[in-house]
């Protein structure tokens, strides 16, 4: 039995060497792998061209202040912030559900404040608020007739 405790013992210690041998080349490993990311990294942005990568960026940011400005020149948005555009905004994109997000957004937005929601207007507000002027019509129904 001791014959075997000391051969199970030499197996153990050679098994614990081993183990140490394997845990320095995982380490090793793993820093070759970053290295290896950052170069990928670096090649990337040299083909690309930093240069590029920022004026994307810096159009990207002037799209979407413009994007927001626009939004907020709307009856809907124009109570909202910028952050709660943007909030507003991810949600969408989160959820997927394209405009139909945008209304729920917003209709939660206007319910949380007290507002009526814009969508259950009355029949006068809605008149009051047509696309076309009644005096274009009139123009263009004369020209007609003419």
């Amino acid at each position: 039995m001791n014959t075997t405790l000391n051969m199970r013992e030499e197996t153990i210690k050679d098994i614990e060497a081993e183990l140490d041998l394997k845990a320095g080349e995982n380490n090793r490993l793993r820093a070759q792998v970053g290295d290896l990311e950052e170069a990928m990294q670096d090649l990337y942005f040299s083909r690309k061209g930093q240069g590029t990568l920022k004026i994307e960026l810096d159009s990207l940011k002037a799209d979407n202040e413009r994007l927001i400005a626009l939004l907020k020149d709307t009856c809907d948005y124009a109570e909202m912030d910028n952050e709660e555009i943007m909030k507003a905004a991810a949600k969408m994109a989160l959820d997927g559900k394209g405009t139909k997000a945008i209304d729920d957004t917003l209709s939660a937005n206007l319910a949380s404040r007290g507002i009526k929601d814009p969508k259950q207007k009355s029949a006068t507000d809605r008149l009051n608020n047509d696309w076309i002027p009644t005096e274009s019509v009139r123009a263009i129904n004369k020209i007609k007739e003419k």
